[in-house]
């Protein structure tokens, strides 16, 4: 699992987002790393709001943009798949996301 990163930070294609993900390339796969382990933590399943609330509890905070690209780059990669909704703090529906069968190989270094 060293090289986890499979797909280059979305952007949206201005400059400014380009940068942004420029700058989250060398970044990602420990925060890919560090999600994987966030979702094996919980086997219910945490939607991206989730994530970036708990990602604290893992020694590294990140936002709630963070943990969308993140979620995104490991729905991309197959690694986590949505398994219901639930209510976010603003009342309304998200996705829960938990990790597919690769994805618990992966988060466990395997």
């Amino acid at each position: 699992m060293n090289q986890l990163s499979l797909f280059d930070p979305p952007h949206n294609g201005t400059v400014t987002s380009k940068a942004a993900a420029q700058s989250m390339r060398d970044e990602l796969p420990q925060l890919q790393r560090l999600a994987l382990r966030m979702l094996g933590d919980h086997p219910g399943g945490l939607t991206r709001e989730e994530l970036a609330a708990r990602s604290g509890d893992y020694g590294r905070m990140f936002t709630l943009q963070t943990a969308c690209s993140i979620a995104h780059s490991l729905a991309k990669a197959g690694l986590v798949r949505g398994v219901g909704t639930r209510e976010t703090m603003s009342g309304r529906q998200a996705d829960v996301l938990t990790l597919s069968a690769r994805g618990f190989t992966e988060s466990r270094g395997r």
